[in-house]
Formats: structure tokens, sequence, C-alpha cells
């Protein structure tokens, strides 16, 4: 087997896990019983860690450096190089975070979706809102773990759009304004 091949093996793992995980998310915002909402966010969590726990491994770390050195030769837009070069950038990034704060984000996040799902119903936000701020601090907790940048939010914002910064986004929102 190949180093490109062990890597896609151990992600493929690891996102058999997240999909797992996602699947019972999807469970608990469509057909989960209200009774099972600890359940369910233990379940999450769990998931969440072990994929987390696998993907961190020093076994990737070093499925990464192999398909590195194995890539090396390829032009740097091929699919074996970017996704090399992706899967290292996720890795960095995961390493910094703690497992057991993985996991205690998915519970976290499973607790409010439900409750959410009930202020909603009942227009009432004050049962939603310390939910919210346990989400909230989570996301600073999470920024504390990246080197400091501009902006906190940099570091949040750089899960869905690599390399833009938030006084990127400003520019953008500020051009509409100016005609």
């Amino acid at each position: 087997m190949s180093a490109l091949e062990r890597l896609r093996a151990l992600v493929g793992e690891v996102m058999d896990l997240k999909h797992a995980a996602d699947l019972i998310e999807w469970d608990e915002r469509v057909y989960m019983p209200s009774r099972s909402v600890t359940v369910h966010g233990e379940m999450s969590a769990t998931l969440r860690r072990l994929a987390h726990e696998k993907f961190t491994s020093p076994e990737v770390g070093a499925a990464v450096d192999a398909a590195r050195r194995e890539t090396g030769g390829e032009p740097p837009d091929s699919d074996a190089a970017r996704m090399v070069a992706v899967t290292a950038r996720d890795f960095d990034k995961a390493t910094r975070v703690p497992a057991d704060f993985v996991a205690e984000q998915a519970a976290t996040v499973s607790a409010a979706q439900h409750t959410w799902a009930q202020a909603r119903a009942r227009s009432d936000f004050p049962l939603f809102q310390p939910h919210l701020q346990k989400v909230i601090d989570l996301k600073r907790r999470y920024v504390e773990f990246f080197p400091p940048a501009q902006h906190p939010y940099d570091v949040l914002l750089d899960e869905y759009e690599p390399g833009l910064l938030t006084a990127d986004v400003r520019r953008l929102y500020e051009q509409p304004r100016r005609r």
C-alpha cells in the first residue's frame, strides 16, 4: 500500500466516525424522543472524541509525512498533492485541540439544539439563552487553542474559508454601502 493510500484509509475511518456522529445529530433533529437528549449527546460526544483522537494520532501524523514525501514531485494543484496539503493543514489544526474539548463541545451543541427547538416553538429565548452562552464560551475557548490572530473570528472563519480574514469580510460588506 502506498503512503497516499494509507493516508486515505486512515482518513476514511475518521470520516466514517464523523458521518456516524452526523447521523446521530440528524436523528436528534428529526426523530429523537425528548427523553433521549442526554443519551444522544453522549453518543455524539463519544463519536466526535474518537474521530478526533484517531485523526490526531501519531499514526495519522506519520502517514501525512510519508504521503508528503511520496507526492513531493506532484504538481501542487494535483489531486494527490491537494489531498495531502488539506489533510496536513487539518491535522495541524486538530492537534491543537484536546479531545475532551471536542467531546464537551459535541455534548453542549446537542443539548443546545434540543433546547433551541423547544424555545423556538414557544418563542421563549430565555430558555435557550444559557445554552447559547455555553456554545459561545466554547467557541471562545476554541480560539484560544490557536496562535493569536488579527481578530478572534479569523480562527473560526478559517474552518469554512481558509485564508479569508475578518478584515476581508468587512471590506466585502463595506463595498455595497459606499454605492
